[in-house]
């Protein structure tokens, strides 16, 4: 399986996009350019709105229509319907379920987890984009 991961929005979602990267490898997939990959992986940002998120996911779609499409990140309800009219089979998961992606990933129907049960973000393998920054979590929270 090879993926190519957009990632849009703050350095919290950089650093997400850079642990499934970790994740996806660590699973022996590959890691690739958007016209190689078999599957598309957006990692969006919504807090100033979803027209951005859906205009890339739009473009890519557009470009690469037959490759699996998995959307990430902060992810609002009213994404969901607006990435579905794009493409009814994409897969989601937001931000606080990035350590499943690998099931999203090898899944052979669409996947919809946006539980909020936090997971710990801290030890997981990550590829870094920049080697010369290195984003770090410094908050672990669990919400009870």
């Amino acid at each position: 399986m090879s993926v190519y991961i957009k990632t849009m929005g703050c350095s919290a979602n950089q650093y997400e996009s850079e642990a499934m990267a970790g994740l996806i490898k660590e699973k022996g997939h590959n890691l690739t350019d958007a016209e190689s990959a078999d599957t598309l992986l957006v990692n969006v940002c919504t807090v100033k709105g979803d027209h951005k998120a859906i205009a890339e996911i739009r473009k890519l779609k557009d470009e690469f229509p037959r490759k699996r499409l998995i959307v990430t990140g902060c992810i609002t309800r009213e994404l969901v319907p607006e990435v579905q009219k794009i493409d009814s089979n994409a897969s989601f998961l937001n931000t606080h379920n990035i350590h499943k992606i690998t099931g999203a990933i090898t899944s052979d129907v669409p996947v919809m987890i946006l539980d909020k049960n936090p997971e710990s973000k801290v030890d997981l393998p990550v590829v870094r984009t920049n080697q010369s920054i290195g984003i770090i979590p410094i908050l672990n929270a669990r919400q009870n």
